[in-house]
């Protein structure tokens, strides 16, 4: 059942979460107010310390707000530099396009494009999406990459076709790196070598982290590292790993650590992790979570806070761009934050519904161009 959220901070007068920080998050999706004056998950006023017995024996002194207070300073302004929108969606087996401009994203211009039958041969079940060059890859139907030339009206759907990665199944999360195409199956990273910006699946080579037992449910590259966001152990929260990778897209696993951040910043059923501006964004169903990097691009978990942005709950997966996070849900639609230099502003936080033609049905996967 599909429900509409329309708020920018969830509602909770002098409720107590010191013995359960994801208590505040949990309750996301069941207020619709759009008053940012009242407090709420996102507020460091107006949360008392624990009260019950639980709580108080959980400990000394209560955790701190679910995140940073709202009056934080700006990130830096940056001139626009996306202008397409694409989400996959699985119930119409479609792309869903829309333009950004300089006011954001326009739901005038959304359009859905379908891949082409004759050369892409099908288009389903959309896990990830990545952008490179001129060039939108998605994974999609359990093992096949369908790539689109994106030119200055969007995308082109007779220049899509599909390539099977041979061996997998439950492909997702799509990365590139030099000539290297890389994306994770269950509990193995897959890569195989780009031929201009064709993946020769010929070649392909995966391997599996070490403690195999944790799947990977969400991966991004950045600063020479690979991250990755990974199940924890039965009903523990999920942890962040990271490793070094080369040019060509080899990860040195020798170099892979690990750490699961607790508390107010604890990680639950994460979708996708992504890098920008020196944090980390991790979707989770419930939240949208950051951490800090360190000086050297390691997760600084004491950093995390869980963020309740507008959007509701069931997020899948999110991009990030021109000082902007756009998230989609199981609700099919686009919430879009701007951030600051410590975070989300959840205050700014807009959903936005495409109708029509460029309508949303149950989006898998989201990136900007």
């Amino acid at each position: 059942m599909k429900k509409n959220f329309l708020f920018t901070l969830i509602l909770i007068s002098g409720a107590a979460y010191a013995s359960d920080p994801w208590a505040c998050v949990s309750a996301l999706g069941q207020s619709d107010s759009n008053n940012p004056n009242q407090v709420g998950c996102n507020s460091n006023t107006g949360t008392s310390t624990a009260t019950s017995p639980a709580a108080a024996a959980a400990a000394v002194v209560a955790p701190p707000a679910i995140a940073p207070a709202a009056n934080v300073a700006p990130a830096p302004q940056q001139a626009q530099t996306k202008t397409w929108l694409f989400i996959g969606n699985n119930n119409n087996s479609g792309i869903t396009q829309c333009r950004i401009t300089a006011n954001g994203v326009n739901l005038a211009t959304c359009n859905n494009v379908m891949p082409s039958k004759t050369t892409a041969k099908g288009f389903s079940y959309p896990t990830g999406m990545s952008v490179s060059k001129n060039t939108l890859y998605i994974t999609n139907d359990y093992k096949y990459i369908t790539q689109c030339t994106i030119s200055a009206n969007g995308l082109d759907a007779d220049s899509c076709f599909k390539t099977e990665i041979i061996g997998t199944y439950s492909i997702q999360n799509p990365e590139i790196i030099s000539n290297t195409f890389l994306l994770t199956t269950d509990k193995k990273i897959h890569y195989c070598p780009l031929n201009n910006v064709t993946i020769d699946n010929t070649k392909c080579k995966n391997f599996a982290m070490g403690d195999s037992d944790k799947s990977i449910t969400g991966m991004t590259i950045a600063n020479n590292m690979v991250y990755l966001v990974r199940n924890g152990d039965w009903q523990q929260p999920d942890i962040i790993t990271q490793c070094s990778i080369d040019s060509t897209g080899i990860i040195d696993t020798t170099t892979c650590s690990s750490v699961t951040p607790t508390g107010v910043g604890q990680i639950k059923d994460s979708q996708d992790i992504k890098i920008y501006n020196n944090m980390a964004y991790i979707t989770g169903r419930e939240a949208v979570t950051t951490c800090n990097l360190n000086s050297n691009k390691s997760i600084d978990a004491a950093s995390c806070h869980n963020y309740a942005v507008a959007g509701g709950s069931s997020f899948k997966s999110s991009v990030l761009g021109d000082n902007k996070l756009y998230t989609i849900s199981g609700s099919a639609e686009i919430a879009v934050c701007n951030l600051t230099s410590t975070g989300i502003d959840t205050k700014s936080c807009q959903v936005l519904k495409p109708a029509g033609d460029g309508s949303l049905g149950w989006p898998g996967a989201i990136a900007i161009y």
